[in-house]
């Protein structure tokens, strides 16, 4: 099995994001997000920074359901 590179990981956890964001209402927990994604928590928190770094998700950390969606 061939390993995803970490860019096709962080699309995958800002389409999800989004879906979700847009079913709900509200953001999902990470804990949540990585039963979402199948990802472990140290993959999925790594995804997490780094959408932040590129200014496609803010969030607050040590807060729960604090992630928004700044780009589309």
């Amino acid at each position: 099995m061939a390993k995803k590179s970490v860019q096709e990981e962080q699309k995958k956890v800002f389409t999800i994001l989004k879906a979700y964001i847009s079913e709900k209402g509200f953001a999902p927990t990470e804990r949540e997000l990585c039963e979402l994604t199948g990802n472990p928590r140290s993959t999925l928190h790594a995804c997490l920074v780094r959408l932040k770094y590129e200014g496609m998700i803010d969030y607050i950390p040590q807060k729960s359901r604090t992630i928004r969606i700044l780009a589309e």
